[in-house]
């Protein structure tokens, strides 16, 4: 080659070679950009599907609510009736029949559980993330134990007052007192169905903690989702 080709040869060269290169960084950002919105399209598939599991959430915690408090109510009737020793009525039975039982929250983790099978970081929103995590990971774990040492109680504790003292005709419906006269001056027994009431309480609370953290969340995804 003269020198006069060599020049023509490298400026060509060159040229072959930039192309190449503004070819790969062409596919690198159309493929970042594809990826961009395949992440983009999962995530809000994934924060779809936790709304509906939050708002099956909120079902499941109001009908827990009516009953903890319906738990709550006759607990109360019964220990004022005890405690004023006010004379045993028919009309007392329904609450005589509602002084046991707890309630158990079936939360909804479908959405949850794919997040964590494709990771946190999904969810760009830091905020968004955050609540999520802690109230799937804390709030829902926090909750099942006070649901356990609840149940434990209702089993181990105020079922076998229950079952000395008291008459069930039909769970939660119908009960009476065996001796109502010798049932007034029960200590043991009315101090089983007072710490009953402070459970019932306990939970009630919890409950309404944990929907006010639901319907949060609720907003700020569907924030996300309307961005």
């Amino acid at each position: 080659m003269d020198e006069g080709n060599l020049k023509k040869y490298l400026v060509y060269a060159i040229g072959e070679i930039l192309l190449v290169m503004i070819g790969i960084l062409l596919a690198l950002q159309v493929n970042n950009w594809n990826d961009g919105r395949n992440k983009l399209k999962l995530e809000e598939s994934l924060l779809t599907e936790m709304l509906t599991n939050l708002n099956q959430d909120l079902s499941d915690l109001e009908d827990n609510l009516t009953i903890c408090k319906r738990f709550l109510n006759s607990n109360t009737i019964v220990l004022t009736q005890l405690d004023e020793q006010v004379p045993y009525h028919d009309s007392l039975e329904y609450y005589y029949g509602n002084l046991w039982g707890n309630t158990l929250f079936i939360k909804n983790t479908s959405a949850f559980e794919n997040l964590e099978s494709f990771g946190f970081n999904i969810i760009s929103n830091d905020s968004l993330r955050k609540e999520i995590t802690n109230l799937y990971s804390a709030k829902y774990n926090y909750l099942a134990q006070v649901e356990t040492l609840d149940n434990k109680y209702q089993f181990d504790q105020l079922q076998p007052e229950l079952r000395k003292h008291v008459r069930m005709d039909a769970l939660w419906n119908k009960a009476y007192p065996i001796d109502p006269q010798k049932l007034m001056k029960n200590h043991e027994f009315k101090e089983v169905i007072r710490f009953n009431i402070t459970t019932r309480q306990f939970v009630i609370n919890i409950y309404n903690g944990i929907k006010s953290d639901i319907d949060k969340l609720i907003n700020l995804i569907k924030k996300e989702l309307n961005k």
